[in-house]
């Protein structure tokens, strides 16, 4: 994988390190999450989303996965910020918002760089968001 890549294994390497380094972040609470959030997998009748479908990667875990995907296919919508403004109009907060967006954001980026490298398994470890990462 290293051998023909566009990126480097140091590259690799820390950005693991990193999402490693995120993981007291997650919480123990899990909901159900979508794994592939964004627009064209959410069904509309113009103005209101009626359905969303595709839920092949469905998951229990952090809803905070479903935010930085969308955020990573959609930065215009600015939806880490418009989620994060509607918890606190509630008198909430999300903890730790931060730290939990940019680990989903740096595993959904490593996916995506190791499948772009047309494999399938990580011979650093275990890389999908549905693994031990999410494990407490």
């Amino acid at each position: 994988m290293f051998d023909q890549g566009i990126l480097g294994r140091n590259v690799f390497d820390a950005v693991y390190a990193a999402i490693r380094e995120l993981l007291p972040y997650a919480p123990k609470d899990k909901y159900l999450v979508h794994g592939d959030f964004h627009f064209w997998n959410m069904l509309s009748d113009g103005s209101t989303v009626t359905g969303i479908v595709d839920w092949e990667t469905a998951m229990y875990g952090d809803f905070m996965f479903d935010v930085a995907v969308l955020h990573l296919w959609h930065p215009q919508a600015r939806f880490p910020e418009r989620v994060r403004e509607a918890w606190e109009a509630e008198g909430d907060a999300i903890p730790r918002f931060d730290e939990r967006l940019l680990r989903y954001r740096l595993i959904k980026g490593l996916d995506g760089w190791v499948r772009m490298q047309g494999n399938t398994t990580c011979p650093a470890g275990d890389w999908n968001p549905r693994s031990r990462w999410n494990k407490r």
